[in-house]
C-alpha cells in the first residue's frame, strides 16, 4: 500500500464485513512491513443482556468492537453484531483473539462497560441495560437561520445530523458527560470548540446550538532552526472536516 497517510489503520475482513484483525497509527513515509499476519478464527463469546431485577431483554443489538494492535491504541472497531432472542441471549461466533469492547445499541438503553479479551474458544459475558439519555435541540447560525446536514459526533460512540430545519435528535447515551462535536463545511463552533453536554440516565434534555460562518485561514511557515531555509513554494493542503474523523465518528 503505498503512500499511506498519516495514523493509517490496516484492517483483516472478510467479504460480510466481519473484522479479524486490525493494526493502527501505521507512520506514513516509512517503509513498514507487516510481516506474515496469521487469522485465528473460530472463538465465541456468548451473553445475556438484563435489566435491572434481572429481566431479560429481546431484540437488542449487541455489538463486539476490536482493539486495533498497537501499544498506544485506544481504538475499538466494530468486529461483528448479534441480536438478542426473547431470553436476552447473544452469540458472536468466529472471533479472532484479542481485546474486545462489549456495548449494545439502542435508543432506550445501554449497557455498562463491557471489556473481554478473547483467548478461549467458548467464553461468557453478562450486560446489564440501564435507561438511557438523550438530547435534541436545533442548530442555527448567527442570524437565526436553520443550518441542515450539520453532522454531530459524540464521544459515546452515537451521533446523527440536522435535518432541513436545522433539528436533530442524539439517543442512547450513558448517563454522564458528553463531549459533542459539530462539523459543517461552510460553519463551526467558536475557535472549533467541542461542547460538553451532561446527559442523565432516563432523561431528555434540550440543547440548540450556533454556529459561526468559517472564515479564511492565513498561515506563515516558521522553522524552529533560525538559520534553517524556508523555501518559497510550499505546497499547504487542508483536509475537509469529513477526513479529519476518527474510527468512532469524532477523533477525540
Amino acid at each position: 500500500f503505498p503512500d499511506s497517510r498519516d495514523d493509517s489503520h490496516f484492517l483483516v475482513k472478510d467479504q460480510t464485513g466481519h473484522l479479524y484483525y486490525g493494526i493502527a497509527h501505521i507512520p506514513p513515509g516509512d517503509d513498514t512491513d507487516l510481516g506474515t499476519i496469521t487469522v485465528s478464527r473460530g472463538n465465541i463469546l456468548r451473553g445475556t443482556t438484563t435489566r435491572p431485577g434481572g429481566r431479560p431483554m429481546s431484540g437488542i443489538t449487541a455489538i463486539a468492537g476490536l482493539r486495533l494492535k498497537s501499544s498506544d491504541c485506544h481504538h475499538y472497531l466494530p468486529a461483528t453484531t448479534a441480536t438478542t432472542d426473547n431470553d436476552g441471549h447473544f452469540a458472536f461466533t468466529d472471533l479472532s483473539p484479542g481485546e474486545y469492547d462489549v456495548s449494545v445499541q439502542s435508543d432506550l438503553y445501554c449497557a455498562l462497560p463491557a471489556m473481554v479479551t478473547i483467548t478461549g474458544r467458548v467464553q461468557s459475558i453478562e450486560l446489564t441495560l440501564v435507561p438511557a439519555a438523550s438530547f435534541h435541540g436545533h442548530v442555527v447560525n448567527t442570524a437565526g437561520v436553520p443550518l441542515p446536514s450539520v453532522r454531530i459526533h459524540t464521544d459515546r460512540s452515537v451521533g446523527g445530523m440536522t435535518d432541513s430545519n436545522g433539528a436533530y435528535v442524539i439517543k442512547g447515551l450513558p448517563d454522564g458527560d458528553a463531549l459533542v462535536a459539530l462539523l459543517h463545511p461552510l460553519y463551526a463552533t467558536p475557535y472549533n470548540e467541542s461542547i460538553i453536554v451532561s446527559c442523565e440516565a432516563g432523561q431528555a434534555t434540550v440543547h440548540d446550538f450556533m454556529l459561526l460562518p468559517v472564515g479564511s485561514l492565513g498561515l506563515q511557515m516558521t522553522s524552529s532552526n533560525a538559520n534553517a531555509h524556508i523555501p518559497s513554494q510550499v505546497r499547504v493542503n487542508l483536509l475537509p472536516v469529513e477526513e479529519t474523523l476518527g474510527p468512532s465518528g469524532y477523533d477525540f
